[in-house]
């Protein structure tokens, strides 16, 4: 794995920076690719050990830096996530020119704000994009912000914990519930808000890594892989069309 410097990705309408972390791996491109959208007051770098684990299994990730959500930022304005699709998008643009990105393997992810940005993307009418195979939403839940959702058969694994204080249970299962096949549900079990963070450690953190990095596999790649392994101690794993 290689760990670039960001990119100068830039959003000349609303005239603000979006440096983007570019993490490669080690094999030859062209690179299936993810972007991954950080949550509200958060940072790409909280997400080491999830982007080593998916560009150890030939993934590349591009983690951009949004302006308004990020650790930096005053906290004041979390409706930006409004925008933050179209952050995505430009995201997209940039790295899809380059052919080293396989422009027919792309999935979008996200954690607590991020996955109602990697939902928007995925979903919803206006903020879709149709270059997606595949959407991950780990925390999250369906935007308040008057947003009209249309699931499609577009893969879709969502990751939240039963104890999760920040975003309720329910908002990830319900997000499941209405997502149309192929579609998969991990429950960890006790789980709180932040069980895709580097810190604080979790006995589910190499579930998460493993299971994300399968769900990869079989909807970016179309391979089939094992339906994997999962503690029921730690977590449980729900499926319809993914294994």
């Amino acid at each position: 794995m290689t760990r670039e410097s960001a990119l100068p990705v830039v959003d000349e309408a609303r005239g603000r920076a979006l440096p983007t972390q570019l993490d490669v791996p080690a094999v030859a491109a062209p690179w299936p690719l993810v972007v991954f959208a950080h949550g509200w007051m958060g940072h790409p770098r909280r997400f080491r050990r999830l982007f080593d684990r998916w560009t150890a299994a030939g993934y590349a990730v591009a983690a951009p830096t949004f302006p308004n959500t990020n650790e930096a930022s005053s906290g004041q304005e979390m409706d930006d996530v409004q925008h933050q699709a179209a952050d995505v998008r430009l995201v997209l643009d940039s790295l899809l020119a380059d052919d080293r990105f396989d422009p027919a393997r792309v999935a979008v992810a996200g954690f607590s704000l991020g996955a109602q940005t990697a939902l928007d993307v995925a979903f919803e009418t206006k903020k879709r994009d149709a270059r997606l195979a595949a959407a991950v939403a780990i925390s999250g839940a369906l935007s308040p912000f008057c947003s009209r959702y249309e699931f499609g058969p577009l893969p879709l694994l969502v990751v939240h914990g039963t104890s999760d204080p920040v975003v309720e249970y329910a908002h990830g299962s319900d997000v499941y519930r209405r997502a149309q096949r192929p579609k998969a549900l991990l429950t960890v079990l006790t789980g709180g808000h932040d069980i895709a963070q580097d810190e604080p450690a979790t006995a589910a953190d190499a579930t998460v890594a493993e299971v994300t990095t399968a769900f990869l596999d079989v909807a970016l790649r179309g391979v089939t892989v094992p339906r994997p392994r999962v503690d029921p101690t730690v977590a449980r794993l729900e499926s319809e069309g993914i294994w």
